[in-house]
């Protein structure tokens, strides 16, 4: 699959629900998780970065953990805050000076449609709040409270 671009304005799309759980899905899901793999250190990627608006995010963490979200929505969002660097793929080589709370909860369902809860901590809830972004037509470059890095 081919990455977009952070000029591309359908970057800036808000992306639509996944309605059907087929086969169509699973291979996007293949795909995005080959594309992720291949950026090496990249932990999340939106299925918007890959020119698909569709609510669906992979990630594969650091400490080994790895994943999907179909549709996800906020459950909790922790009121205490960090601030740290983020990069995206989007920006190939940029970072950005975010602040993000340091816990989050989300509802969303699996391949199947299976309803499931995922809490992320540290960089987890960040990542989940980074890809979350995307799928709302958020990027590091027009979030107000970003600061490029240089």
């Amino acid at each position: 699959m081919h990455l977009l671009d952070g000029s591309d304005l359908r970057l800036q799309k808000v992306s639509a629900d996944v309605v059907s759980f087929d086969h169509a899905l699973s291979q996007l899901l293949a795909e995005m998780y080959d594309t992720l793999d291949s950026k090496k250190g990249a932990i999340g990627l939106a299925a918007p970065q890959v020119g698909v608006l569709q609510r669906v995010i992979v990630f594969s963490m650091t400490d080994g953990r790895r994943g999907h979200l179909i549709n996800p929505t906020w459950r909790s969002i922790s009121s205490k805050k960090r601030t740290g660097l983020e990069g995206c793929l989007s920006f190939p080589g940029k970072h950005w000076k975010v602040r993000r709370a340091v816990s989050v909860t989300v509802n969303a369902f699996d391949r199947y449609g299976v309803v499931k809860i995922v809490t992320g901590h540290g960089l987890m809830s960040q990542m989940l709040q980074h890809e979350i972004d995307h799928l709302d037509g958020i990027l590091l470059s027009t979030r107000r409270d970003a600061i490029l890095q240089h």
